[in-house]
């Protein structure tokens, strides 16, 4: 007789399809990777939309459940403008622990894959979403219980595996590549939690690492990012300046750490959003 699965353990699937916008098509006719998620959030938060209604935008009250960590992964497969793409995934609650093991966060955690018309594996996005109230006191903003009215009971047995922003770059050495003027958060980086878009981040950190590695000689003409890991620590909202620092990581220097850093925060204060970006060659 097989264990009945408790409810806070239960694993949420879905499928969505839609068509591919032809912006979102590379040169080679490829899923670009900052347009991954246009194609498969929906597969993700479908599913929270189905156990809580929104959060009120307007006056920012009750639980909601922002980015922590995002991992994008494009395959560079070809499709068809036009064609119909199809989300396949599953997300499931989880609970970060601390080093004493007492649960520090509330997790939702989903893993999506994209695929074409031909079954062709496209990508795959992994969302990782935390439980926080809205309220300016750090300590009301901490959810440790899965609210009781989703009804699935307070806590699951899953352990979310989450990244840290020090474990993507190397902070305690000088940056390989820095910038001084930096950039500003502006209005079409925002979205209704009145902070800026999760997205925002992995393009501008695309921009720039991108850019710095053509100024040090890199061929742009077959360089692209295939993969992305992002953690966000703290929210940044318009009208804020940020800078950005890139360091190499190791001996692997396909992979780079990149950092987002509030422009008035002091030296050596940790970044607002951290990522590694996995670098490829096209070979023609």
């Amino acid at each position: 007789m097989s264990r009945q699965v408790e409810p806070a353990d239960r694993i949420f699937t879905a499928e969505t399809s839609a068509r591919v916008d032809f912006s979102d098509l590379s040169e080679r006719q490829s899923v670009k990777l900052g347009a991954m998620t246009r194609y498969v959030a929906r597969s993700h938060f479908q599913t929270w939309e189905q156990l809580q209604r929104m959060p009120d935008f307007d006056s920012l009250t009750g639980i909601f459940t922002p980015l922590v960590c995002l991992e994008v992964e494009a395959t560079d497969a070809k499709v068809r403008p036009g064609e119909t793409l199809t989300a396949r995934g599953s997300s499931a609650f989880g609970k970060v622990l601390d080093g004493a093991g007492n649960v520090r966060q509330i997790t939702r955690d989903g893993l999506h894959e994209l695929f074409g018309e031909d079954d062709q594996r496209l990508g795959s996005v992994r969302f990782v979403n935390v439980f926080t109230r809205y309220d300016k006191d750090p300590a009301k903003r901490k959810v440790l219980e899965i609210p009781a009215e989703l009804g699935i009971g307070p806590l699951p047995t899953r352990e979310t595996d989450l990244p840290a922003a020090e474990d993507l770059i190397d902070s305690e050495r000088l940056p390989d590549f820095t910038e001084s003027s930096g950039g500003v958060w502006h209005y079409e980086q925002t979205d209704p939690n009145r902070h800026v878009n999760s997205l925002a981040y992995l393009h501008v950190l695309q921009e720039y690492v991108l850019t710095e590695l053509f100024h040090a000689g890199a061929p742009m003409d077959s360089l692209w990012i295939e993969r992305a890991c992002l953690v966000f620590r703290k929210p940044c909202f318009r009208g804020e300046g940020y800078r950005r620092s890139v360091w190499q990581r190791g001996s692997t220097p396909e992979v780079l750490g990149a950092a987002v850093f509030k422009a008035g925060d002091p030296a050596g204060h940790p970044p607002a959003a951290a990522a590694a970006l996995t670098l490829a060659h096209h070979e023609n």
